[in-house]
């Protein structure tokens, strides 16, 4: 959190009107360390502040926006599902093309920090498609020079979406049933309790690049 008398900074987010995005931006706006957050997203959100800018943008076209894209922090919760993408192709754009573009033009711009929201099982050498794209995109990320790098990898996400998503829905009834029985990286992390966790995270203003599990983020979350 920066000391007194230091200028106050900006936060840049992509994915505002996802889930986990959704919570992140007004903690976001609550937050006194921020002057103005920019929401970067495809379509609106349905309030307004004095310190929210929004830039709605295609992502197709990202670079005429470029120069828009000027803060400290940045945090992005971009993400789909290849049910939702309708392919693998279009799964690969979303995910980790457009972060990975966004990425390299918020530190252009002078970015020091990016937050990102993976997956719990992130691997490059997985069995599932998923896992090796959210892997690949961490490994992209480590080698832009940001000053400190945030990689949170959830388990299922619980919360209310916009959209429905019946297996994940089923899927996360089954594994809140099961919560007491399961360890801890395999109960589902509450998307509101995340974004909370992911600001405090970085306002303990750490140099340095952390990947937080599962587990990790469990254990954090507890008392949030």
């Amino acid at each position: 959190m920066p000391e007194p008398g230091e200028p106050k900074k900006r936060a840049l987010i992509f994915g505002s009107t996802g889930l986990t995005g959704s919570f992140l931006v007004r903690e976001l706006l609550n937050c006194p360390d921020y002057e103005q957050v920019l929401s970067v997203s495809r379509r609106p959100l349905d309030y307004e502040h004095g310190r929210l800018k929004q830039i709605l943008i295609n992502f197709e076209s990202i670079l005429t926006k470029a120069a828009a894209l000027k803060a400290d922090d940045v945090y992005c919760c971009l993400g789909t599902t290849l049910r939702k993408a309708g392919s693998r192709e279009r799964f690969r754009e979303v995910d980790l093309e457009f972060p990975l573009r966004l990425a390299r033009l918020a530190v252009l711009q002078g970015a020091k920090t990016f937050s990102l929201v993976s997956a719990e099982g992130a691997d490059q050498q997985s069995f599932f498609y998923y896992l090796r794209v959210k892997a690949e995109l961490e490994a992209e990320l480590l080698k832009i020079p940001f000053r400190s790098l945030h990689i949170f990898r959830p388990s299922i996400l619980g919360g209310k979406r916009a959209e429905d998503r019946l297996l994940e829905s089923m899927s996360l009834s089954i594994l809140k049933f099961m919560a007491p029985i399961l360890p801890s990286k395999a109960r589902p992390t509450d998307a509101a309790k995340l974004a909370k966790f992911m600001l405090e995270a970085r306002r303990r203003n750490e140099d340095r690049n952390i990947i937080y599990s599962a587990d990790a983020i469990s254990r954090e979350i507890f008392s949030l």
